[in-house]
């Protein structure tokens, strides 16, 4: 069934878009206005790697759940459910960024490097 939404909040991972949007959200739904939270990183982590450090540390946080994915999720639809938001649920993993040795961070590598990521941003922005 094909459902028309005004609002589409896009929400990297459960739970961002009611934390940041929420107040947005629930105007828009208490106007009657449909409203529809796409989550992006929906898709639980590969079998068998190993979690980052700071993931570790999130589910000690957490209080170490049987299923993370599964709690995080049943958590964001109760606030979009309180909000009055429909969902989505996208099949993408969490970025993991490569790790870098400390030596190819140092010198003039990282400032041209930020250098050249600054100049292509601008020429992305800029259409002439």
């Amino acid at each position: 069934m094909f459902h028309s939404y005004p609002h589409i909040y896009l929400s990297p991972h459960y739970d961002d878009a009611s934390l940041s949007c929420g107040g947005a959200i629930h105007l828009q739904a208490q106007a009657g206005q449909a409203v529809l939270v796409v989550t992006i990183c929906a898709a639980p982590p590969p079998s068998g790697e190993p979690l980052s450090p700071f993931a570790q540390s999130l589910h000690r946080t957490w209080g170490n759940p049987a299923d993370v994915i599964a709690t995080r999720e049943a958590e964001d639809r109760a606030s979009l459910a309180i909000l009055g938001a429909d969902y989505l649920r996208l099949n993408f993993n969490d970025f993991r960024a490569p790790l870098i040795s400390a030596g190819e961070q140092t010198g003039s590598s990282v400032s041209q490097r930020s250098s050249l990521q600054r100049s292509s941003r601008l020429r992305q922005l800029d259409p002439g």
